[in-house]
């Protein structure tokens, strides 16, 4: 079993911010080294679903909390 990766505020920005303006996906992994497109998909519609860019981060952080408290 992998290890479970915890990716900076930052990362997650820049990979929506590229993913909206037509990156491609594997282009994005490779460049910001993310191992799983769907991180890419789930951090995209948590953004699409806020209103504002603090929102998204503040997604990300209780996600991240609560994932962090499930995880096997």
């Amino acid at each position: 079993m992998r290890t479970r990766v915890s990716y900076p505020q930052e990362v997650k920005l820049k990979a929506v911010e590229v993913k909206i303006q037509g990156i491609p996906t594997k282009l994005i992994l490779e460049e910001l080294n993310i191992r799983n497109d769907t991180q890419i998909e789930t951090w995209t519609r948590w953004y699409e679903a806020s209103d504002h860019f603090d929102d998204f981060l503040v997604t990300c952080a209780f996600f991240h909390h609560i994932s962090a408290h499930i995880a096997p």
